[in-house]
């Protein structure tokens, strides 16, 4: 369940996308979602950016965090307490250094990755239930999004300069490998949302043939139609069932008061 709100995180980027001039990232944000499996609660997430800037190889950067935790049912079958993180570039949202450690159930990973745009290489550390694996180098063929910056970014494409059906390509680095995927822009629709009912964008990508989504369009997630372009949903029809991740709550936004469930 938990892999769904990691799935749109490394998925949603644009070469050269159509951004807004006034991007709805404010520090100190965070922002609270539910993931669920049918009608049950299985987790809890959190979305936060520092409220202060940071200083990674000497370039100013934002540092983004996002932390999950199972809940409900899914507690007493697996303890999962997961965090990634992300340093990025404040201009682009390019990545300077990723990380993702995992603590689910017997699962233990400890993930770094490092973008080099002096030498154009991608380096990925990794501890994998204790034991060191071989560091992964990758070469940079173009700047690439990592997860947490995809997100950020998908939350600044201008989609008032696009129009229904169009397509926006992804390109992001996720896992020691590079992904290049298509998302089409659905238009507005007016969403029923656990933090109000509130005109959004519809995005739905093109899935690749694989066993765990079946169908060309099982995921579908929507954005505020906003000044703070909040992610809203998150449906997603898996091969064992319809799973949610859902906007629950959110404070320290851009615009607006904070907003508790």
């Amino acid at each position: 369940m938990l892999a769904v709100i990691l799935f749109f995180g490394g998925l949603f980027g644009e070469a050269q996308p159509k951004l807004v001039t006034d991007p709805p990232i404010n520090m100190g944000e965070q922002l609270e979602f539910r993931l669920s499996y049918g009608w049950f609660t299985v987790g809890r997430a959190v979305w936060s950016t520092d409220k202060s800037y940071h200083t990674w190889n000497g370039e100013r950067c934002y540092r983004f965090k996002v932390t999950a935790r199972s809940a409900g049912l899914a507690g007493v079958f697996a303890t999962v307490e997961d965090e990634w993180g992300e340093y990025m570039r404040p201009n682009d949202f390019m990545p300077l250094m990723a990380y993702r450690d995992l603590k689910e159930g017997k699962y233990i990973l400890d993930e770094k990755t490092h973008f080099d745009y002096t030498q154009r290489k991608i380096r990925t550390e990794v501890i994998k239930k204790g034991n060191v694996k071989p560091t992964e180098y990758a070469p940079m063929d173009k700047n690439r999004l990592a997860m947490l910056g995809a997100f950020t970014q998908m939350r600044c494409v201008d989609y008032a300069k696009y129009k229904p059906g169009d397509k926006i390509r992804i390109e992001a680095f996720f896992e020691g490998e590079p992904y290049e995927l298509d998302v089409i822009y659905k238009g507005k629709e007016m969403l029923k949302s656990k933090v109000g009912n509130l005109q959004t964008y519809k995005l739905v990508p093109l899935m690749p043939e694989n066993r765990l989504f079946p169908g060309k369009e099982p995921i579908s997630v929507w954005i505020s139609a906003d000044q703070n372009r909040l992610p809203l949903r998150v449906d997603a029809d898996m091969s064992f069932g319809t799973t949610y991740v859902e906007l629950t709550g959110y404070k320290n936004v851009k615009y607006g008061p904070d907003y508790q469930n």
